[in-house]
């Protein structure tokens, strides 16, 4: 008989990876394929978390290639996370706007740092060029979450991202958000307990051209 995992005994890190595969899923291979990794190359994923995309884009560069996940120092936790999950991986913690690596040192990089607030392509045009890239390109895609139910939903918010935010709450205001989130999130919820919802989102892709 499998043996479950309470959520209070969990790194906030590990309580919000529960989520990850849920969410993220779909969206790791597309943001991989978008980005164009091919076997062999050396690319950067730029806030990697616990490394979901990075796993990915390991998987797209083949045993020839070389992956760097860089941490930005959110929870230091996050990076165990990811190590723990694939240690074939160079994880590392830094900068994005010092980045620890010589100029051209790398084939391809994702980057993905606040994907809940860019939703305005216009925005995203305009932010891209002032960071000097070109050629570019935004798509909308659509995908799905699929949560196993919506408790680990409302874990990984209250165990995992928020307290990874300093937020500190007591029990009592965490039993009334749960109670809320159930009601409020009920449309979401399906005939077996599951979370269901769409998840559409912006993919850009270009060539940074402001060192060469």
């Amino acid at each position: 008989m499998k043996q479950e995992t309470h959520p209070a005994s969990l790194s906030p890190a590990q309580a919000y990876q529960t989520l990850i595969p849920a969410l993220f899923t779909e969206w790791a291979p597309r943001v991989a394929d978008a980005a164009g990794i091919q076997t062999g190359q050396c690319v950067l994923d730029v806030a990697c978390g616990t490394g979901f995309l990075t796993r990915e884009i390991h998987h797209s560069t083949g045993p020839t290639g070389h992956v760097t996940g860089l941490g930005l120092g959110l929870n230091p936790d996050m990076l165990a996370v990811a190590s723990s999950q694939n240690n074939a991986i160079e994880w590392k913690k830094g900068d994005a706007e010092d980045l620890p690596f010589p100029d051209d040192y790398f084939d391809a990089a994702d980057v993905l740092r606040k994907p809940f607030c860019l939703r305005d392509d216009e925005q995203l045009m305009q932010l891209f060029e002032q960071a000097g890239i070109d050629n570019l390109v935004i798509t909308q895609q659509t995908g799905h979450a699929h949560v196993p139910d919506i408790d680990t939903l409302i874990d990984a918010e209250l165990v995992g991202w928020m307290p990874m935010n300093g937020i500190a709450i007591s029990a009592s205001q965490a039993q009334n958000i749960r109670q809320a989130a159930k009601t409020q999130l009920g449309d979401y919820i399906n005939e077996n307990g599951q979370v269901r919802f769409a998840m559409p989102a912006l993919i850009v892709t270009g060539n940074n051209t402001l060192n060469h």
